[in-house]
């Protein structure tokens, strides 16, 4: 989602010819930085604790992440002093 959202954007912010070019990084940066970090922290993790509590400890930061998204969302969206 984030490579649509950041070529959206992109778009409207840049030249038409440099678009192509900048979708080409963001998606190199998403899926193979952020994979490869994704890996080497959740290896980590399932090397020093219990594969349970990995996903335990995954689970509450992902519902976190979830959580605050949806503040955004709703301040956004909701209230009308913050647009």
């Amino acid at each position: 989602m984030s490579v649509q959202a950041s070529g959206a954007y992109l778009s409207d912010a840049i030249d038409s010819h440099e678009i192509a070019t900048l979708q080409t990084i963001m998606a190199a940066l998403t899926f193979g930085v952020g994979r490869g970090v994704g890996s080497l922290t959740g290896g980590g993790l399932f090397q020093a604790l219990t594969p349970a509590l990995s996903y335990y400890i995954f689970g509450l930061i992902s519902f976190g992440v979830g959580a605050f998204l949806l503040i955004v969302h709703l301040m956004i969206n909701v209230c009308p002093t913050y647009k």
